[in-house]
């Protein structure tokens, strides 16, 4: 329940009252049985969806909402804010549909984000843009990289939402991130060629550094150390985009 001044945001819809979620008794018995082994037990509690709760500020966008702490600086908040809304439309209209009712994004700085970002998309149109709480050494750069970020962020609204994927196979879904990461920042001449061929080169490298030549049907499920699920599943796009007939 918010509080005063507060809201609540649930599967993507912004409410001021109290939300209730019910979960069946058939789904509470499956999740305890597979005790967070799959994907599928964690989504029958709805444990793998985020909601937030608070009185950060919040802006109506097309299709949804942007809401942020006020803790990023301005030229990172804006190149997330424009992002998310050209790289919806542009998928939209690649894919003919868009996501079910509405999404909600929550933009955040905390020094506990050890990298430079960390972002996730949930079950109910949810998505968490953390960013790390040290100034840009290279502005051009941060721009870029947050670009890039928020482009594969919204690609999981399609990949593992609109349309269908194996989630204990996450090299399918973060490598068409990537991969539709890098076409759209090049079709949008927000990267030049030589950039996508280095980025491209980069996962080709990294692949065959964490897989030398085991075929990708003998790895097990799940996210794993010897893996590299985003250059490997980057390449693997790489590689059907070449099949495609000319």
């Amino acid at each position: 329940m918010p509080g005063d001044g507060a809201r609540a945001v649930v599967s993507g819809r912004v409410a001021t009252q109290a939300v209730d979620r019910a979960i069946t008794a058939e789904q509470v018995a499956f999740a305890a049985k597979d005790e967070g082994n799959t994907a599928a037990g964690w989504a029958a509690l709805a444990a793998n969806e985020y909601s937030f709760l608070g009185k950060a500020a919040l802006e109506t966008l097309p299709g949804g909402v942007l809401i942020h702490d006020g803790k990023l600086d301005a030229a990172r908040l804006e190149a997330a804010r424009s992002t998310l809304g050209n790289v919806t439309a542009r998928l939209a209209r690649a894919y003919g549909v868009m996501p079910a009712d509405a999404w909600a994004v929550v933009a955040s700085v905390s020094s506990a984000v050890r990298s430079t970002y960390h972002g996730d998309v949930t079950a109910g149109r949810m998505m968490s843009l953390r960013f790390n709480d040290a100034p840009p050494k290279d502005p051009t750069a941060a721009i870029r990289q947050v670009r890039w970020f928020v482009s594969h962020e919204v690609t999981h609204w399609w990949d593992t939402g609109v349309l269908r994927t194996d989630m204990d196979r996450p090299w399918i879904h973060e490598g068409h991130a990537d991969w539709m990461a890098g076409l759209l920042m090049l079709d949008a001449g927000q990267t030049d060629t030589a950039t996508w061929r280095a980025d491209m080169d980069t996962a080709l490298n990294n692949c065959q550094f964490a897989r030398r030549d085991r075929p990708a049907a003998t790895l097990p499920s799940g996210f794993n150390r010897d893996d590299d699920p985003y250059a490997c599943g980057h390449v693997t796009w790489l590689l059907a985009q070449s099949q495609r007939p000319r």
